[in-house]
Parts: C-alpha cells; structure tokens; sequence
C-alpha cells in the first residue's frame, strides 16, 4: 500500500511539474530587453533612452513593447502627457511612429506601447537596438525626483499576454543641476551651459574633457569639479594654443571650482575688466601660454 501511495505522488510531482514547464514563456532562454538612460536628467532638457531586444530560439507572430513611466509620486488624474513628457525622436527620426497617441493614465503611471497595436512579428534571430528621445517638458508640471522607465516585450497571442522580457531603469530629475559625464544627459561642459539658466549649477564628473574652442560661459552658473582633487577634472586642448583660451567668461556671476586647465592661451579670459560677482577656486591652471585670468 506505502509503495502504491509513493508511486501515485510521483506521478502527481511529475505532472505537476510538465505543467508548470508549459506555463513558462518559451521565450524564458532566447529573449532579452535591455534599457539604459542616463542616471540624472535636467527638466527642460532632452535625453535618450537606448534599449536592445534579441531574440533567439523561437519566432512570435504578434508581440508589442509596452512601456510604463512612473513618477516620484502617482501622475494626478486627467494630467496631460503633454505636460510631463513627450517623445520626441524614435531611432533619430522625427517620426516617432505615434507613440505619443499611446500613453494612458492608469493608476497614477503613464503607459503606452511601441508598435502597431496588435503586434508585429519578432523573428528567430532577432537582434535590434532602439533610441527614443525623451522632452520633459514642462518645467512646472513635471516634478522632480526619481522616475522609473519599464519596458516590456510583451506576446499578444495567447490569454491573456506573455511577457517574454522586461527591463526598467531609473533616472532623478533635476529643476536645477545638470550633470556632465560619459552617459548622462550632458557629455560636454558646452552642452550643459546652453541648456542651463542663469543660477543653475553644472556638476562635472572626474575626467579628461578635450576642447577645440573655448567654453563659452555666457550665464551666470556654477561650474563644480572636484574640488578637493580638481586635477582629475581636467579641461584641456589636445596640444598647446597660444590664441584660444580655455574658457571664455563672457557674463557676471560666475563661479567655476575643482577643474584643471591645460594648453590655452589663457586659463579664464573675461569679456570685461571687471566682472561682477565671478569667483574662480580650487582650479589648477597648467601650461597657459598668456597664464592664468586674463
């Protein structure tokens, strides 16, 4: 009787355990999604989210990439999508394959779809990396904080929908403080003094950050290094000019700190004999031709 009973729980386990290999996505071993964007992001400004799908193992006939953006704290009802972000590039072309039209409120998140509705085919193999240009764009709707971006490959053939690969990443939006560094929303000094306002400040992360001009610095901001090591932020021309200066001060009311200069023909050169309100600290200036401060 003891051996009967042993005899009908393995069968079970065994049935048991066909089933739950049935329920799993086919696509558990063959299909991947990945998404990157950059880790802090200024409000007005665009950034890009980069994602790559691979497939391999198993053609879909119908999938769809869902996407959902969750703010620092749930969307108020009826909030335009408008108001908070909008998508303005997909894969660097203003096209952006109406996913715009897509986004929803749904529980305090917005979300949306890349795709035709019902679907599109994924073949076996599959290997296809995907921008989307992102505008926050109200600066006084969109409030600051973390985000999470998700996005799912989703199979639309069974019932109800298979996920066959997620990935969520995060990004902190900032009103005033703009990040430059290898991946984030700002790779160039230049890039994050023309998106700033005047009173933001340009936090920049250790580096070698090679020039050909001058960095025009036509607002009043704050420009931070390191400041207790500024000679691992270096700002630098690839060999030594004695006509261009490395920057080029051009308003009141500015502060740079915790940056090394190499190779211009001036370190700072202002605009004005006497500029108001600019202060330059902790930097290291290193092979000017002219000096330091013009």
């Amino acid at each position: 009787m003891k051996r009967k009973i042993v005899s009908v729980l393995f069968a079970l386990v065994l049935v048991l355990s066909f089933s739950l290999m049935m329920a799993l996505p086919a696509a558990a071993n063959g299909t991947t999604t990945t998404l990157t964007v950059p880790d802090n992001v200024y409000r007005p400004a665009e950034f890009v989210a980069s994602s790559t799908t691979t497939n391999s193992g198993t053609a879909y006939t119908n999938v769809r990439f869902n996407i959902t953006v969750s703010g620092p704290s749930a969307f108020p009802d009826s909030t335009p999508r408008a108001s908070i972000f909008t998508i303005t590039e997909v894969n660097g072309s203003t096209d952006t394959q109406g996913i715009n039209d897509t986004f929803v409120l749904v529980g305090g998140d917005f979300v949306g779809y890349w795709g035709p509705a019902d679907g599109f085919p994924l073949t076996d193999p599959y290997d296809a990396p995907s921008t989307f240009t992102v505008q926050m764009c109200d600066v006084i709707t969109a409030p600051v904080g973390n985000y999470d971006v998700t996005v799912e490959l989703v199979d639309l053939t069974p019932e109800p929908d298979v996920i066959l690969a997620t990935a969520t990443d995060s990004f902190s939006l900032s009103a005033d403080t703009l990040y430059v560094s290898t991946g984030q929303q700002f790779t160039t000094i230049q890039d994050a003094i023309d998106a700033a306002t005047a009173g933001d400040t340009i936090n920049v992360a250790d580096g070698t950050y090679t020039i050909t001009g001058a960095i025009t610095v036509d607002k009043g901001v704050i420009i931070t290094g390191n400041t207790s090591t500024p000679a691992n932020v270096a700002v630098t021309y690839s060999a030594p000019s004695t006509t261009l200066d490395c920057f080029d001060m051009q308003a009141n009311d500015i502060t740079v700190q915790g940056i090394k200069v190499v190779n211009g023909r001036y370190g700072f050169n202002f605009a004005t004999s006497d500029p108001t309100g600019c202060t330059i600290s902790n930097c290291v200036i290193d092979q000017c031709y002219e000096g330091a401060i013009n």
